[in-house]
């Protein structure tokens, strides 16, 4: 059960930020007839974060509530909860979302797209602890150019998604 209390208030926090960018993508307009939205994407992939982020609060609380006083090393994480740098990582995931959300109306897909998995995965390698040096920089501009690239093709031409 450690860290379970911790756990449970990082996907409440999570599926509250997955909301918000499901919310802000149904904003997103230019539904053509015959064609897919420019918001489905954001959308379901938020919606399915947060979908998956309350069934792990749902099966922590049932955790926390059926082991109550069994388990005595519960230890200090669960005592404390979210950490201050921890919120800040679920806080800043949700600001960077919710600007690439927005931004995708006036900047288009494939120029926010690049950007937002560029910056992301930058930060998911600091927030790992690893150090960011200038080869990780390339690859990460690589990978997200490449992977821009692969869903503008799935989206646009495969799927019809029309901006």
């Amino acid at each position: 059960m450690l860290k379970t209390k911790q756990e449970l208030v990082f996907s409440g926090l999570l599926a509250l930020c997955a909301s918000i960018i499901c919310y802000f993508s149904f904003q997103i307009g230019g539904m053509a007839v015959g064609a897919v939205s420019p918001g489905a994407f954001p959308s379901v992939l938020a919606a399915l974060i947060a979908v998956l982020a309350l069934g792990n609060a749902l099966r922590c609380g049932r955790d926390i509530w059926r082991y109550k006083g069994i388990i005595a090393d519960a230890g200090k994480d669960d005592e404390v909860g979210m950490s201050a740098r921890g919120f800040f990582n679920v806080l800043a995931f949700a600001v960077v979302s919710i600007v690439y959300v927005i931004s995708l109306v006036s900047l288009g897909f494939v120029m926010t797209t690049a950007v937002y998995l560029f910056v992301m995965s930058l930060a998911t390698a600091r927030a790992a602890g690893r150090d960011i040096s200038l080869r990780s920089v390339v690859m990460a501009l690589v990978v997200s150019v490449l992977s821009t690239g692969g869903l503008y093709l799935v989206f646009v031409e495969l799927l019809n998604v029309r901006f």
